[in-house]
């Protein structure tokens, strides 16, 4: 069964999309994501802590996990320790590669 993905993107990244020279995303691994799952990208504006209501729908083509491409160039990593309010957190990425389905304006999903 395929899902939806609502995700952040910040206004560089979003423009670099509705250009078209952009195609894949490096996310944190922490959803479920499979081929064929559907991925709305939410413009967000970091300096307002907003929505600004532009999005990019996608489909989800293809998926690398960020580990395995790593250790095929031989470095061990199993996860990168990001820095959060509380601390160090170990994450696992993925390279999303999509493929723009709709873009558009809509209400965004709450924070």
């Amino acid at each position: 069964m395929t899902m939806l993905h609502d995700i952040k993107i910040l206004p560089v990244y979003f423009e670099a999309w509705m250009k078209g020279k952009k195609r894949c995303e490096l996310r944190n691994a922490d959803r479920n994501y499979e081929v064929g799952d559907t991925v709305r990208m939410w413009e967000w504006d970091p300096k307002k802590k907003k929505y600004t209501g532009k999005m990019i729908v996608s489909e989800i083509l293809h998926i690398d996990d960020v580990q395995e491409i790593m250790n095929l160039h031989g470095a061990s990593m199993k996860s990168v320790p990001v820095k959060n309010a509380k601390g160090f957190k170990e994450i696992t990425f993925c390279i999303l590669s999509l493929a723009t389905r709709k873009i558009g304006k809509a209400t965004p999903p709450e924070k």
